[in-house]
């Protein structure tokens, strides 16, 4: 299970002003169940968004804790009280620690499996291997008392539970209960404008371009016969992988080097396409990938150019059409997947003339285009 935090140590830099518990409709419980009322000063908001990728529900980290003193490393003393709490909120398609999709009425999850939003995660507790034996970690939701002078956590890891997060301007109200393993109900309450920690993995985009772009700069040409990198054992086809780059770059082999920009292309010609004659004219349409992410079969003749695949940044699973601009031997912030397009290939007396018209990823179809006049091809 992704939504699985492990117990930090509690930091105490939050402090606001204490709110009188006011009682809530109960809601069925054994009737050995007791009541207790607790207060808290001082709060913690984590966002951890969509750990899961269901794009279903987004996990928040709630903690609640009484005005405790602490040790060298963070860790509350007692006397005081806490509260976690581990909650599937709404789920924010911008993945980003939005307090609007947070508010709510939350009970228990259904069952283990079931991320619903406004639940909560029942308390739970695992063993890890350390040094010398194994050690009990807490998670999920759940109430803790320590007492005076002490730094060890007593734990009442919740089943059971109803409580609200209201919202009104900054400031946000929760209110409800939990009860688990020790049949004690625990009223909380707090009020005030929160810190929120975003914590959620955030998408590498595919693409970096806010506008279009002109290489007319590019001189220099490489060529790599691939063979047919979707069925080496039984060739059909044959690809050839075309690096473009300006003088300032070293494409003399596999992997670039030094500071410029360049395009990575990849090209089908016939299977027995002999590479040192160069490039077959021709004008090669960039071919993109269907609704599942692949390229079908009946799309790869001789004359196409493979779109670049999203997500994908590093060998071997780069592939397709790119532009990247290099800064001492890494991919700087500036690249692009190109996605649609064409490629043209003209060749004369003067060299190989190569222009394109490309377009990125991003919803804007940002252009990159220019024009490469090639007399010397370097061939890996």
């Amino acid at each position: 299970m992704k939504r699985h935090i492990l117990v930090p140590c509690l930091t105490l830099a939050m402090l606001w002003a204490c709110t009188k518990p006011q009682e809530v409709p109960d809601s069925p419980l054994p009737p050995s169940v007791q009541e207790d009322s607790l207060k808290y000063c001082n709060a913690s908001f984590c966002y951890k968004g969509d750990d899961i990728g269901d794009e279903f529900s987004d996990c928040w980290l709630l903690k609640f804790w009484s005005d405790m003193e602490s040790d060298e490393s963070g860790a509350p003393i007692g006397p005081g009280e806490l509260v976690q709490l581990l909650l599937n909120s709404y789920y924010n398609p911008a993945q980003e620690a939005n307090p609007a999709f947070l508010t709510g009425r939350y009970q228990p999850m259904s069952n283990s499996g079931s991320f619903s939003p406004y639940t909560f995660l029942n308390g739970y507790s695992t063993s890890i291997e350390v040094p010398g034996g194994k050690l009990t970690v807490y998670d999920g939701s759940y109430w803790g008392s320590l007492e005076e002078g002490s730094d060890q956590i007593n734990y009442d890891l919740a089943d059971e539970g109803d409580f609200t997060i209201s919202k009104k301007g900054d400031s946000l109200f929760v209110k409800g209960w939990i009860a688990g393993e020790k049949f004690r109900k625990r009223h909380f309450e707090w009020k005030g404008v929160p810190s929120y920690v975003d914590e959620a993995e955030k998408e590498i985009p595919s693409s970096t371009l806010s506008a279009g772009l002109e290489l007319n700069d590019l001189c220099r040409a490489q060529l790599k016969d691939e063979g047919d990198i979707f069925d080496m054992f039984n060739p059909k086809r044959k690809f050839i992988r075309l690096y473009l780059a300006d003088s300032a770059l070293d494409i003399s082999a596999n992997k670039p080097k030094g500071n410029g920009k360049m395009l990575r292309l990849e090209l089908q010609v016939d299977l027995d396409w002999d590479i040192s004659k160069g490039l077959p004219d021709g004008d090669y349409p960039i071919v993109e990938l269907n609704e599942n992410g692949y390229f079908n079969s009946n799309d790869l003749v001789p004359g196409i150019a493979l779109s670049g695949t999203p997500g994908y940044f590093n060998e071997p699973y780069l592939s397709g059409a790119w532009f990247i601009e290099w800064k001492n031997d890494i991919w700087s912030k500036n690249y692009a997947c190109l996605t649609s397009g064409k490629i043209s290939v003209r060749n004369s007396s003067e060299g190989c003339e190569i222009s394109f018209e490309l377009y990125d990823c991003l919803e804007a179809h940002n252009k990159v285009s220019g024009k490469a006049l090639i007399d010397n091809f370097i061939i890996l």
